[in-house]
């Protein structure tokens, strides 16, 4: 939008400029003509030379349009930038709690995800398995011996 406003504020400065040399020209025909005696000329270049004043004011009022539409447009940019910033801060900041929710529940079930592999679970050459096999062979031997005991 601010090239594009830019743009038409030079095309506009590039007509009031030709315009300008028009009204240059009339303005020395006019002279020319009434030091020549040729009022019924002076007056049509007089004449040519005000609808060219009038078009040129027309056209400086449209480019002062324009640069006020450019000064807003890059007022509007600014905010637009700065909005921007707060949008992507906004962003990682919930992307970072969001992490810190994904990992404390992660690490809350570790136990649970990285126990020891039940696939690949071996109860023949696990120690544990072995203690507890021995302390239960030895509980049912002093259960059989207390039993025949009586």
């Amino acid at each position: 939008l601010i090239a594009s406003l830019q743009l038409q504020e030079k095309n506009l400065q590039d007509q009031i400029l030709s315009l300008a040399q028009d009204i240059q020209t009339w303005h020395s025909r006019i002279k020319k003509a009434q030091a020549a005696g040729r009022l019924d000329l002076a007056q049509a270049a007089q004449e040519r030379e005000a609808s060219l004043l009038r078009q040129g004011n027309q056209l400086w009022g449209q480019m002062e349009g324009v640069k006020q539409n450019i000064v807003q447009s890059k007022e509007l940019l600014v905010q637009i930038q700065q909005r921007r910033k707060e949008v992507k801060a906004k962003a990682a900041e919930a992307t970072s709690a969001q992490a810190k929710t994904t990992t404390k529940a992660n690490s809350d079930t570790t136990g649970w995800n990285q126990g020891a592999s039940y696939n690949n679970y071996d109860r023949f050459n696990d120690p544990l398995e072995e203690v507890f096999q021995n302390w239960e062979i030895k509980d049912e031997l002093e259960q059989m011996k207390r039993n025949l005991g009586r």
